[in-house]
């Protein structure tokens, strides 16, 4: 019999610790129960569930909270009525404005107009026997008025004047020209203007 042989035959003692057997029975004892460890598994998916509804839950909270902003159509022609109503009432109060101040200079302007043609229709009358009476003009020829150079009124007219509307023999004189505010303040602000051209053509002239 070889050594081989005799080795194979060889009689092992049942007393002897099997190093495998051990090892197994280590790896089972290292090893949790299948009831812990699906309990572990349930648990840790019950978690992971109930975290993603608190995490849902605060997504619509915020979805929720935030309002849908509104576009406001039209803003645009809203803003520019507004702005043009602005304008008209600035506009307005500017006219009130000048026209106050410079009402008594109007006032001033007419008086001395109508005594003007009053004293010519007069002596007109004292010469003729009947007054001149004239149309809407700015220069009449036969009296010499001529209110080209006027800052408030452009033109004038002598016409019969009416009482109880029977015609006297006396004449009526009317003005036209800056009557209202929007006249008057339109009158002011061209005679402004042309006196602020007119200075500085005296001054180019002048240079």
């Amino acid at each position: 019999m070889t050594e081989n042989e005799s080795k194979e035959w060889e009689i092992k003692d049942p007393n002897a610790p099997d190093n495998t057997t051990q090892e197994k029975q280590q790896e089972v004892k290292n090893e949790p129960p299948k009831s812990v460890q699906d309990s572990i598994a349930s648990a840790v998916q019950q978690f992971s569930s109930f975290q993603d509804q608190i995490n849902n839950t605060s997504f619509n909270k915020k979805k929720s909270k935030e309002k849908p902003v509104k576009t406001k159509k039209g803003g645009g022609f809203a803003g520019f009525i507004v702005s043009i109503i602005t304008l008209v009432f600035l506009f307005v109060i500017l006219c009130i404005a000048i026209t106050y101040m410079v009402k008594p200079e109007v006032d001033a302007e007419a008086e001395d107009i109508v005594n003007r043609i009053d004293e010519l229709e007069m002596a007109y009358y004292s010469t003729f026997n009947s007054f001149h009476f004239i149309k809407e003009t700015s220069y009449d020829k036969i009296l010499d008025v001529d209110l080209s150079g006027s800052k408030y009124f452009t033109a004038f007219e002598v016409v019969p004047k009416k009482s109880d509307d029977v015609t006297t023999e006396k004449c009526e004189i009317n003005l036209y020209g800056a009557k209202g505010i929007f006249s008057i303040a339109f009158c002011y602000i061209n005679a402004s203007i042309d006196k602020f051209l007119g200075d500085g053509e005296s001054d180019d002239k002048l240079e």
